[in-house]
């Protein structure tokens, strides 16, 4: 978005650097408790230090309960490792 069109939401961007899984973890839950109706997650390999961590999962299962139109879309480049090993989010 170029700096002289409004944001659709009226707002300006936030921007944010996470340092380390833990960091980005945090932040990327804080953006799904702000989803309502459409969440789109593109991983490499649903990493298990941000996409399995509790918190995390709790946030997701709120945000598919609270709306029966929910979508929640994950894309995940090599799915791998993480149906082998099993994942919390595979199993929700």
């Amino acid at each position: 978005m170029t700096g002289d069109q409004p944001s659709p939401t009226g707002a300006d961007p936030v921007y944010h650097l996470a340092t380390g899984a833990a960091e980005y973890a945090e932040r990327l839950r804080e953006l799904a408790e702000l989803a309502r109706t459409s969440l789109v997650l593109f991983t490499h390999d649903l990493d298990y230090r941000v996409y399995g961590v509790e918190e995390f999962i709790e946030t997701l299962k709120k945000f598919i309960l609270a709306n029966r139109r929910a979508h929640l879309r994950v894309i995940v480049h090599s799915p791998s490792l993480a149906m082998r090993r099993g994942h919390r989010l595979v199993e929700l």
